[in-house]
């Protein structure tokens, strides 16, 4: 099956969480830097963008140059993986900004979701997380 384009636009987020970790960030740090960035909702939150179906480092590159990005605590590749591709999910189905998913769902919350969810399909992770941290508010 033909993959969507909004599946390929949470791989790519995925891929740049992943990329981020993998060259030392501090993946908490980039996580509220770039989900809450001007960067984001001008070009990951928006219907189209280059940089959704670019190479990771293109993102980086502009990243580095807009937020306070720094090295720092890592997680294994494929957690970062899932967290990026999360957060991309999540705002795609719920149609909110990445900031938003970011205040109702922070960092360690979506560590712990991955623990919890990442076996499960990732719609179905989706749900759980929304479950978990909407209705709880």
């Amino acid at each position: 099956m033909v993959p969507s384009l909004d599946e390929i636009v949470c791989v790519s987020q995925g891929l740049v969480f992943a990329y981020a970790n993998d060259n030392g960030y501090d993946m908490a740090t980039f996580t509220e830097e770039f989900l809450c960035s001007d960067f984001c909702r001008r070009e990951w939150d928006a219907d189209s963008s280059w940089y959704q179906f670019a190479h990771a480092t293109q993102t980086m590159k502009f990243l580095i140059k807009e937020c306070h990005l720094k090295k720092g605590k890592t997680y294994a590749h494929d957690v970062m993986y899932w967290v990026g591709y999360m957060y991309r999910l999540m705002a795609q189905t719920y149609h909110l900004p990445s900031r938003i998913v970011f205040q109702h769902i922070s960092f360690d919350h979506m560590l712990d979701g991955f623990l919890s969810y990442h076996i499960l399909a990732f719609t179905v992770a989706a749900k759980y997380l929304h479950e978990d941290y909407w209705l709880e508010r």
